[in-house]
């Protein structure tokens, strides 16, 4: 359970900076959106590769790749109202905080 806060707190902060490189707005109203977003979409990510894919190495593989393009699909439209931006910039806002995440989630 305590790996799973870390990893939440740690994914907010990452993708906190993120979102604050691409938009420049008062750093509390980004930082809300990016608690909302993560508590949103991080315990159904940590469920799903827990759970659901833990059963082999090569499946893991792939699920972690489904759930990654999963989470930036469902994380697109929620950047997009909640920042106001186009589809574009929002798709491009999650591309990025999740491959810096996923990234992380292999050096930690």
């Amino acid at each position: 359970m305590w790996f799973e806060l870390f990893a939440l707190l740690l994914t907010i902060g990452v993708e906190f900076a993120v979102y604050m490189a691409f938009v420049r707005r008062e750093w509390r109203a980004t930082l809300l959106n990016a608690v909302m977003i993560n508590s949103l979409t991080q315990p159904l990510v940590t469920l799903v590769l827990t759970v659901g894919f833990s059963s082999s190495l090569r499946l893991w593989w792939t699920g972690f790749y489904l759930v990654e393009a999963i989470v930036i699909g469902v994380e697109t439209p929620l950047i997009r109202v909640l920042f106001g931006c186009s589809w574009k910039r929002a798709f491009i806002m999650s591309l990025v905080a999740n491959v810096v995440t996923a990234s992380l989630s292999f050096v930690l």
